[in-house]
């Protein structure tokens, strides 16, 4: 996969998994609204609004995991973060930190390239 592709798409997912804790405060707020003054309404926009960003937040979890290489329990635990409330936010920095959402390191047999030379040569 294409490394800028790659970029934009981890991109996505940690602006997306921030969002989904949003609409997550938003469908609260609306619950507790929608029982202490009973209005039935009061779910329907946050509630919309967190099915869709659910649904995205999913789908990048996935296009990160293939983009980044996860093993199959980072996934696991990308897709559980994805349904318990906050935890979105908790599982990117954890990912940030622990590394999963670098790039992979290119293999050891891989010459480096001189960008010095590279900038003289033009």
């Amino acid at each position: 996969m294409n490394e800028s592709l790659a970029s934009k798409i981890v991109t996505a997912f940690k602006v997306v998994a921030f969002v989904e804790a949003l609409t997550w405060v938003w469908l609260i707020i609306g619950m507790i609204i929608k029982r202490v003054q009973d209005k039935p309404d009061a779910i329907a926009a946050p509630g919309m609004t967190h099915g869709i960003v659910f649904m995205v937040l999913v789908v990048l979890t996935l296009a990160t995991a293939y983009a980044r290489k996860w093993d199959l329990k980072t996934l696991a635990l990308g897709l559980l973060a994805t349904v318990l409330p906050f935890c979105s936010v908790v599982f990117e920095v954890w990912a940030q930190r622990a590394g999963k959402l670098d790039a992979p390191a290119a293999p050891s047999g891989t010459p480096k390239r001189d960008v010095t030379a590279d900038a003289i040569r033009g």
